[in-house]
């Protein structure tokens, strides 16, 4: 996984108050074991640990209790917000809600109930996660200091949307 954080302040502003956590959750295939996608690693770089060997769905849990774990670590605020987005080739869904108990709740549900559905023509497009959330943060950027968590194996599959550089 990859924390980027990302604010924008005007000179003519104080810092804002509240905070707006954009969670990008990569659901595509390649999180799952080696049947789904042959260039998955199976063995972690840096600990060594054997990725294609947890319950059979590579990091598909292990990303999804991550994004539990940092909605349930942001404090409770009734005046910041939290947004998912699941994504894969587009993003799929947006779920807004403010950081309160209810509202954590409320995602962290949705993530749990949160179900698989790979398609064979179903690319990774990380650039399309990355638009969107500068759409948000772009939308009223003076009000939010805006944090990007962004959960994804970083395989970026896009045939259309290929970036000069590598993902």
């Amino acid at each position: 996984t990859m924390l980027l954080q990302v604010s924008y302040v005007s000179a003519q502003t104080s810092i804002p108050e509240k905070e707006r956590y954009i969670l990008l959750w990569d659901v595509s295939g390649s999180l799952l074991s080696s049947k789904s996608n042959k260039d998955h690693p199976s063995v972690d770089e840096y600990t060594g640990q054997n990725l294609k060997a947890k319950s059979g769905n590579g990091l598909w849990m292990d990303l999804k209790n991550a994004l539990i774990k940092s909605i349930e670590s942001i404090e409770i605020d009734e005046q910041s917000e939290i947004i998912v987005i699941p994504f894969y080739a587009e993003p799929l869904d947006e779920w807004r809600e403010k950081a309160n108990v209810e509202g954590k709740a409320r995602i962290i549900n949705k993530i749990e109930q949160y179900q698989y559905s790979y398609t064979v023509e179903q690319r990774t497009d990380l650039l399309k996660a990355l638009e969107r959330f500068e759409e948000i943060v772009m939308e009223d950027c003076l009000d939010y200091v805006n944090i990007m968590y962004f959960y994804t194996d970083g395989a970026h599959e896009s045939i259309i949307n290929k970036p000069e550089y590598d993902c």
